[in-house]
């Protein structure tokens, strides 16, 4: 199965292009079934750096170790849904049917995470991993009226998300990008106290030069997000602050990745 997923995306060779439909459909249904072997076969192993020849598929007296990775699997599939959004025509059904794959896919990145806790990963590895269940969650609205007794909100799952990549994760990018995503939640939710605090004490507005342009996207977002918090709070003068340096630039749409490039 595993090699299925990796033929599946082999087929497009093009890394720009996004799959057709049916392939990820295809891709979707193929890593539920290899999860769920892995879920049946503990005893199985994944070694992302292990040459193909030295892998043990049959005996049974060692280790049985597979060469190669169920994380990447997982972010090479959530880029492919990214994209495939990207290419299809929002206004249409086959957008909306697309959307409802992001339920599926959640619950696949949460059955990775799973997987990998089990099988003691490294804390590099969770971190990748909780970086793409936040940024699934970040965006969205935690109605009151939704939540079930019991259930955890999502405050507090970006809290424990966010906090466990803050203390053991050792590369910029995934810090700054699940701070962002913070930060967008909490203004998305009107709390503009925790967000504008949480945005000081990161100092990212003197390092976010140097990130990579989604990560800039990101930060753009956050910004905007932020001064729309501090207006509906009130704050008019923050919010001015916080919205001038992007509304005065004259690019606001390229800032946010709002543009829509015509291929001919």
């Amino acid at each position: 199965m595993y090699y299925t997923c990796l033929a599946i995306f082999d087929y497009n060779p093009n890394m720009a292009v996004c799959m057709k439909v049916e392939i990820w459909v295809q891709l979707l249904t193929t890593l539920d079934k290899l999860l769920s072997l892995l879920e049946e076969h503990r005893e199985v192993h994944f070694n992302e750096g292990m040459p193909e020849e030295e892998e043990n598929l049959e005996d049974l007296e060692k280790q049985l170790t597979v060469a190669g990775s169920i994380l990447v699997i997982m972010e090479r599939a959530d880029d492919e849904f990214t994209k495939l959004l990207r290419n299809l025509d929002p206004h249409g059904t086959e957008y909306v049917e697309r959307l409802s794959d992001e339920a599926k896919l959640c619950g696949l990145i949460l059955r990775v995470k799973a997987e990998l806790s089990h099988r003691r990963a490294t804390h590099e590895e969770m971190c990748r991993t909780y970086l793409r269940e936040i940024e699934h969650l970040y965006y969205k609205v935690d109605y009151q009226t939704a939540i079930v007794e019991g259930e955890e909100s999502s405050r507090s799952k970006m809290d424990t998300l966010c906090k466990y990549i803050y203390r053991y994760d050792s590369t910029d990018r995934i810090r700054t990008r699940a701070m962002l995503c913070h930060i967008y939640h909490h203004a998305l939710h009107n709390r503009w106290s925790e967000g504008r605090d949480l945005m000081l004490m990161s100092h990212l507005q003197q390092s976010i030069s140097h990130a990579d342009i989604p990560t800039k996207i990101l930060h753009n977002r956050t910004m905007v997000q932020l001064g729309l918090c501090a207006f509906r709070k009130g704050l008019i003068q923050h919010a001015h602050t916080t919205l001038n340096e992007i509304q005065s630039s004259q690019k606001s749409k390229e800032l946010l990745a709002q543009v829509y490039l015509l291929r001919g």
